[in-house]
């Protein structure tokens, strides 16, 4: 029973974490360091659209509901990446199959902004490859994903294409 409690946690986790199909060869950006704490303006409380609310600390995170039920939590790890790129921060996931999921977020004083390179269809799909020149994304069939491996300009532009691009707002509580 613990095994299946233990299985459907993990299940939850990473469809929390996977607001995308889209995955990443490997984290990104590729030639920054990874970081080992959270930026201090980051620190608090976050509140999104449906009311519930991510939890950012010096190394870990938590989202869900006021309740304390929590619907995703982590820490950096090697295995939770935190890498900076320009005023972006990328936490980068790796997830079950070896492939890495990425958000990527930037904040101003009161608003955090989270952004998913997403791909629903064809016309999507397409616009997504125009980024990449010439390393389509590759279908993984089996995990019903596109992998990609862009560069950072290629990744950069990729998060300002509103077409494939999701942003979400969330508001700082404190």
């Amino acid at each position: 029973m613990k095994a299946l409690g233990s299985l459907i946690i993990v299940l939850v986790s990473v469809a929390m974490i996977s607001c995308s199909n889209v995955v990443y060869r490997q984290a990104m950006p590729v030639n920054q360091p990874q970081l080992t704490e959270f930026p201090e303006f980051l620190h608090g409380n976050w509140i999104d659209a449906e009311n519930d609310t991510l939890f950012i600390g010096q190394t870990d995170f938590r989202y869900g509901n006021f309740n304390g039920s929590s619907l995703f939590a982590g820490s950096l790890n090697n295995e939770t990446v935190l890498k900076q790129m320009g005023h972006f921060f990328l936490l980068n996931f790796k997830n079950p199959e070896g492939y890495w999921e990425i958000v990527a977020t930037h904040c101003d004083t009161t608003n955090l902004y989270i952004y998913c390179v997403d791909v629903e269809n064809e016309i999507q799909l397409k616009a997504l490859n125009s980024h990449l020149k010439k390393r389509n994304a590759k279908s993984l069939r089996k995990e019903g994903k596109y992998m990609i491996d862009p560069t950072t300009k290629e990744f950069l532009d990729l998060l300002q294409d509103e077409q494939i691009c999701k942003v979400s707002t969330l508001k700082k509580l404190n």
